[in-house]
């Protein structure tokens, strides 16, 4: 299940794109990336361990 606290702004995104791989990397949980307040697309880890 989605957490509501997995939902960000594109433009957060956007400026903070090593915050959020390094989060995304060690929480293993989907986020939600939105436009204009709308869900525009989801972004998850992908697991590979190299």
């Amino acid at each position: 299940m989605l957490d509501a606290r997995g939902i960000y702004p594109v433009s957060d995104f956007q400026r903070n794109v090593k915050h959020f791989i390094k989060h995304l990397q060690e929480s293993h949980k989907p986020i939600v990336l939105t436009v204009n307040g709308k869900a525009s697309a989801s972004v998850q880890d992908a697991g590979l361990k190299m």
